[in-house]
């Protein structure tokens, strides 16, 4: 008997463990550049390990003056979007860094559709936030 339930027990282990990898692997639908809502910046999202990250690679100008005013020095290449985890199916919680204000917000990307994503900043782990629609480019 001792023997079944060991061998039960590592099979259970197995199984979570590779549950937990499936839910953390960031679907190819969220892979991309998207835009935000003033047109101003392009950020490239992908994997960085099982998490989603994302980058800028294509800003106005008037995006890096105000990022250099923030304390941004070279905006494009920043990393804005980092440590995204998968909480819930189409719903993934991370830090969003906002290049003209210097600081680093507890955000939520959720799907809203195959070419449209809202992605909240928020203080407090989540009491007041703001969102955007971003928008495939």
């Amino acid at each position: 008997m001792l023997p079944l339930l060991a061998s039960l027990a590592f099979l259970a282990a197995g199984l979570s463990s590779q549950t937990n990898a499936a839910f953390a692997q960031v679907p190819p639908s969220l892979h991309g550049v998207w835009v935000n809502p003033s047109g101003t910046v392009k950020v490239e999202t992908g994997s960085c390990a099982d998490r989603l990250c994302g980058w800028v690679v294509w800003a106005s100008p008037d995006a890096i003056d105000d990022a250099r005013e923030g304390g941004t020095e070279h905006l494009l290449g920043t990393r804005v979007l980092s440590e995204y985890d998968r909480v819930a199916p189409g719903t993934w919680q991370g830090n969003v860094f906002v290049p003209d204000h210097g600081a680093t917000f507890f955000s939520k990307i959720r799907e809203i559709d195959g070419d449209s994503i809202r992605i909240s900043g928020c203080l407090l782990h989540g009491l007041l936030c703001k969102s955007q629609v971003w928008r495939r480019a």
